[in-house]
């Protein structure tokens, strides 16, 4: 990670931006309810390596673009634009993120791309079930089933998968002779 300044600065500014859509929140939610925004404490924890750190952030912004998503439809005029703000930088970052966890788990070996999925796997449910836990109740509240929005959640993470661990070799190597120089410039989706 020290050898590539310019992805340390591109997590600074996406740590940057992260608060800035924290504030956005927190002046829509002020707007709504007339009252003063929450403040959230952020759990300092170590890092415990590149590719688990790169995988809690790609994950972490998958289940935001999904929830976001979901929720859209039935915000009102100054929050649904701030959805919307989020939701392209989120995408931004989703496929930036997949770039970058597609050559650090890129092996040739079969069993070792395996374990990498079945890692990423595992951790996407934790996340997931998370992500439910604390969502539930506004899910419910906007008539959104629990089931299908976490359905659409393992369908999103299935296809961006088999785009970052693909199963065959040549999907593969297809995938790191087609990465973007600048993925930050044409996010997908």
């Amino acid at each position: 990670l020290s050898a590539d300044p310019a992805y340390v600065q591109s997590l600074r500014l996406q740590m940057g931006e992260q608060r800035y859509h924290r504030q956005l929140f927190g002046r829509a939610t002020q707007a709504m309810a007339g009252s003063p925004p929450a403040t959230s404490t952020q759990l300092i924890r170590p890092t415990i390596g590149l590719r688990f750190e790169l995988s809690i952030l790609f994950i972490d912004d998958l289940l935001l673009t999904a929830t976001l998503e979901a929720i859209a439809p039935a915000l009102t005029r100054p929050a649904k634009s701030v959805a919307q703000q989020v939701l392209r930088d989120r995408r931004s970052h989703l496929a930036y993120h997949a770039e970058r966890l597609t050559l650090e788990y890129a092996a040739f070996n079969v069993i070792r791309r395996n374990l990498r999925r079945t890692r990423l796997r595992g951790m996407f449910r934790v996340m997931l079930a998370m992500r439910l836990r604390e969502d539930a109740a506004l899910l419910r509240a906007l008539g959104i089933s629990l089931a299908a929005f976490a359905r659409e959640c393992r369908g999103q993470f299935a296809h961006w998968l088999e785009r970052i661990v693909p199963y065959r070799r040549e999907a593969l190597v297809r995938m790191l002779l087609t990465q973007a120089e600048r993925p930050y410039d044409q996010p997908e989706g």
